[in-house]
């Protein structure tokens, strides 16, 4: 039964799809439920954390959900805290991309006047000294969906837009919008006089009413565990919780919208600050004060209040698949909702520290390190065609894939979109499916040193069970195994070395291509590469670990370049007689020409240094490499000593970053050869400038 109350109406002119059987095929609904500032380990249940569950807080209906849907253990979020994952999953973009641009919340200078960078400027300028919204020229899930006949509405916190009528949530293709604005945190969590927080904003007024005996009796005692009887009986008459007041909308609007496709973005202000008691639920709040005080991190006891706002999302949730499970479907006769409704659970960034519990985690809300950015992730629905029940997924994945997933199920074409996730349909219909992806990235050119937190500029990548940081500051790199160091605490970058450059390669090839902003020198600097940058020089990209000189020519400039030369070295000291074998290597060639030049500089005889052998080689470009072409001898005569070039002119390529350039010298060494031997072989990479 539903709250007594005017429901919202919304109308969308669509056609729905029907299949031959006239149940399957049809497009599905979609719940996407994102808790605000929810550590990995800050619900109860075992499957999403590696079986490292709070001990203190309740989280039931997402147990549910993790137990009967698919729990994923490697989640992560797009950005440290609230701003950049909302936006990533508005957009599917990465932070780097112009219609995203939001790498923190308010900006990226949250260090002081002294640090030794200084962060770009990021977002839209709203006049309010907040740059943490993506523009209205963005296209946003919504709006990509509305394409497949959905109809979408979003509740809570929205935080990526608002200031300006161009970005706000019916701007950009909600065709309601309960509560979301440019508001980073609800300032209270209770209505006053009938009304929400100006935080909040009047979208959720309809539903802030006093609760009354027949609302307590309906929407909180059936999903009340261990709750005082006269604690529930006590809520009548008091002010209304807004995580109560969502759950009263999005079921509203569900009813209304039943008979058509439709996107819940449910966002809940919780469990995000203020948390002292009198934002928590006065039931929930006196069942948590009763508890045996619980210190499950060292940090000091689990905090009460924290502890209910968790659980009053958990029963909101509830909620929301009780409608699911008990409505008829209208487009599905004799079905309900939730044979035909995913609802995804997951968070948009770690915890904070003193009140989360990240379990081995790294870090907190803020940084980079594991404790920021991996979250809990459910995916649930009664259609096993939808999800995989009963699976743990241990992929990597996050926040930009959800666009993609959504435009999968919404049968909605991409392609002339520029969207960098990839859809997770295939893996929640079968644990077993692979993603053809196999890196996360992530880019912050800026501080937040506030608070406990210590994030300095950084880019990382995720691949498989490898995680590489890159610190601009010093130009220095750190690696860590994830799956025997889940708490990064032994950096690998010295000793994995061969890991370290594979990595380092592909995320400093990821900036470029994004054309990802750099921080910029605050004063003169004697930099790490012994360079000296004037204030206001944009860091240059990673410098490479190794010791190969990988720099080469202008292969990734922004306009493209007909006549570019690559030079490349290898070699280190070896005599090297006889051929070298090249072999060129990279995902997207276009088909043209490249032709390459070696020159082999050697030493022939005591003090004399004279060129060798000049050889050429005329390289075609396939489109599906690779292509392994065997050039003339470079080097003649017994001793040649030193270096070997190869100098390659670039047809036009705007997207040649990563085309790799393998050297294998074959030779014999010294004036009275024992033999032909494998002298030293390396892997070059074309890089930008």
């Amino acid at each position: 039964m539903l709250p007594h109350y005017l429901i919202p109406t919304v109308s969308l002119a669509l056609s729905a799809a029907f299949s031959a059987g006239g149940l399957v095929a049809q497009k599905p609904n979609i719940v996407f439920i994102m808790a605000d500032d929810l550590g990995w380990s800050d619900t109860s249940n075992r499957l999403t954390n590696l079986g490292n569950p709070s001990s203190f807080f309740e989280t039931p209906t997402i147990n549910r959900m993790a137990t009967e849907g698919m729990a994923f253990t490697n989640a992560y979020t797009n950005g440290p805290n609230c701003a950049p994952t909302r936006s990533a999953l508005l957009t599917g973009q990465y932070a780097p991309r112009p219609t995203n641009n939001v790498y923190l919340v308010n900006s990226l200078n949250r260090g002081g006047n002294s640090t030794m960078l200084v962060g770009p400027k990021q977002g839209i300028v709203v006049g309010n000294g907040r740059d943490d919204q993506i523009p209205g020229s963005a296209f946003t899930v919504a709006e990509m969906l509305a394409r497949g006949g959905y109809v979408s509405a979003h509740l809570g916190k929205y935080h990526s837009g608002g200031a300006l009528a161009s970005n706000t949530p019916t701007a950009q293709g909600f065709a309601a919008n309960y509560g979301g604005g440019s508001a980073g945190a609800p300032g209270a969590y209770h209505a006053s006089g009938g009304r929400f927080s100006s935080n909040i904003g009047p979208g959720l007024d309809p539903f802030a009413a006093n609760y009354t005996q027949a609302y307590v009796d309906s929407f909180i005692k059936p999903y009340s565990i261990g709750v005082n009887a006269k604690a529930l009986a006590a809520l009548v008459g008091t002010a209304k919780h807004v995580t109560d007041a969502m759950a009263d909308a999005a079921i509203s609007f569900m009813q209304a919208n039943k008979s058509k496709p439709f996107y819940v973005q449910y966002h809940p202000y919780a469990v995000h600050t203020p948390i002292g008691n009198v934002h928590a639920r006065a039931d929930l709040l006196a069942k948590h004060l009763a508890k045996k005080p619980v210190d499950d991190d060292g940090d000091g006891p689990e905090v009460p209040s924290y502890g209910a706002l968790i659980e009053g999302l958990d029963q909101s949730i509830a909620r929301l698949l009780n409608y699911l499970e008990t409505t008829a479907d209208p487009r599905n006769t004799g079905k309900k909702l939730a044979d035909n409704t995913l609802v995804i659970f997951y968070s948009d960034n770690g915890g904070k520290q003193n009140q989360t519990y990240v379990g081995p985690l790294k870090g907190q809300k803020g940084e980079l390190d594991e404790g920021g950015i991996r979250v809990p992730l459910t995916a649930w629905s009664k259609s096993t065609a939808l999800v995989d029940g009963k699976k743990v997924n241990h992929t990597p994945v996050s926040g930009i894939d959800f666009y993609q997933t959504f435009a999968e199920y919404a049968k909605v074409d991409t392609t002339s979109l520029t969207l960098d996730g990839e859809s997770l349909a295939g893996t929640l219909a079968n644990v077993s499916t692979p993603l053809k992806r196999q890196s996360i990235f992530w880019h912050l050119p800026g501080y937040l040193t506030n608070g406990g937190r210590d994030q300095r500029p950084q880019s990382v990548i995720r691949k498989e069970r490898w995680k590489l940081f890159y610190n601009y500051e010093d130009a220095s790199w750190e690696l860590f195994d994830l799956a025997s160091d889940i708490g990064e605490k032994t950096n690998l970058a010295k000793t994995r070395a061969a890991i370290r450059d594979e990595l380092a390669l592909e995320l400093r090839c990821w900036l470029a291509r994004l054309k990802a902003p750099m921080p910029s020198f605050r004063s003169k600097t004697n930099y790490a590469d012994g360079k000296v940058y004037a204030a206001g020089a944009p860091v240059p990209l990673p410098i490479l670990p190794g010791n190969a000189v990988w720099h080469v020519g202008q292969a990734c400039s922004a306009a493209p370049c007909a006549n570019c030369t690559a030079t490349l070295w290898f070699g280190n000291g070896n005599a090297v007689l006889g051929s070298s074998i090249f072999t060129i290597d990279g995902a997207q060639l276009p088909v043209g020409a490249l032709t390459m030049t070696a020159i082999g500089f050697g030493g022939c005889g005591p003090g004399v240094s004279i060129p060798s052998v000049c050889g050429k080689v005329h390289v075609p470009f396939a489109p599906t490499p690779p292509l392994i072409v065997t050039a003339p001898a470079i080097g003649s005569g017994s001793g040649c000593v030193g270096r070997s070039q190869v100098r390659a002119p670039i047809p036009v390529m705007p997207s040649i970053c990563g085309l790799k350039l393998s050297a294998q010298i074959l030779g014999a060494c010294g004036a009275s050869s024992q033999g032909t031997v494998l002298s030293r072989c390396t892997t070059f990479h074309i890089l930008p400038n």
